[in-house]
């Protein structure tokens, strides 16, 4: 059976601190290093324990989440993926800063009744903050990684392709245009 990883530290009933009502972004402070938004910082008071849980899951990952992460690693679609980045109170399993893109892997306990109005709540208010959310299930990641990486494609607005336009785009970048490349 699935172990439940915290996503989020707060007290039952009580609400994620708004972002106006946080303190300016200081550096070191609710993962905002460089960053600008002042809705990606915690409570000041949960950060370290928040920053603890997001390390202690990313040295623990699920097989999904290990999967998804090999294939949207190092900008591997264009963009910049964090993977259990703190939002709030929040710990996301990944997200995307620009443009605003939270991807969530459920495993079977999201579909205990507590935790589908956890995950309710927490959507609506990381959706309140800017972002779009997606889920999948661990399911469709381990069975079907295409389908699951069309998808966040769909969600980043970028167009499907093929293996085989994808590496001669990454050729043209390398400025090696002249190699080919045989894909089976």
């Amino acid at each position: 059976m699935e172990e439940s990883r915290p996503t989020s530290i707060l007290p039952e009933g009580r609400k994620p601190v708004p972002s106006s009502s946080l303190p300016p972004s200081k550096e070191g402070r609710g993962g905002s290093e460089g960053r600008k938004g002042s809705y990606m910082n915690a409570d000041p008071c949960e950060y370290g324990l928040l920053k603890a849980y997001a390390r202690e899951n990313r040295k623990n990952t699920t097989q999904s989440e290990s999967i998804l992460w090999s294939q949207i690693r190092g900008k591997a679609l264009g963009v910049t993926f964090l993977r259990q980045y703190i939002i709030g109170d929040y710990i996301t399993d990944f997200a995307c800063l620009e443009p605003k893109l939270v991807i969530e892997v459920d495993g079977g306990y999201h579909s205990e009744p507590r935790q589908v109005e956890d995950d309710a709540i927490r959507q609506d208010w990381l959706e309140h903050q800017g972002f779009k959310v997606i889920r999948f299930t661990n399911g469709e990641v381990e069975c079907d990684i295409n389908n699951t990486i069309n998808k966040i494609k769909q969600a980043l607005d970028l167009p499907k392709s093929s293996l085989r336009e994808e590496a001669s785009s990454l050729l043209s970048r390398r400025g090696r245009e002249d190699q080919r490349v045989d894909l089976v």
